[in-house]
């Protein structure tokens, strides 16, 4: 979003609690995967593998996806088809939908969007690293 002053804000429109009068009750528990399907990494699809930052840096990438493309890296009509075409493929490479975006931040948003955590940047602090890499026009470092 765009504030008063024109520069661009990331917000969080992730998951959010209900609460009940009591503030008791929250839509996020343990073993339930919830979220939006096209942001969502395959391992939000199961309740079999733990979360960590990996998680989110991958819904952020889908998300960085999006607003340079246009469209969702996987679609389907529910959840069980997204996560379908997880399997099935990985998403276009960016910059050959967008030729504005360069090569070396397609792959930097691809590797955040990988299937398996482990081959994702593993930390907030390695993400931004890689960014100013990309950003001074270099490729980002392996995993």
């Amino acid at each position: 979003m765009l504030d008063e002053n024109g520069h661009l804000r990331l917000l969080d429109f992730g998951i959010a609690k209900s609460l009940t009068a009591n503030n008791t009750t929250a839509l996020t528990t343990k073993g339930s995967g919830l979220g939006t399907p096209g942001y969502m990494s395959p391992e939000q699809f199961s309740s079999n593998e733990a979360l960590n930052c990996t998680t989110d840096i991958y819904s952020l990438g889908a998300t960085a996806y999006f607003l340079l493309t246009g469209s969702l890296p996987y679609i389907g009509e529910n959840a069980l088809d997204i996560f379908g075409d997880m399997l099935d493929h990985e998403p276009e490479l960016l910059h050959k939908i967008n030729p504005a975006v360069s090569e070396n931040m397609s792959a930097l948003i691809r590797s955040m969007m990988r299937f398996a955590p482990a081959e994702r940047p593993f930390s907030w602090r390695k993400l931004k690293m890689d960014l100013d890499l990309v950003m001074n026009g270099l490729p980002p470092r392996p995993n």
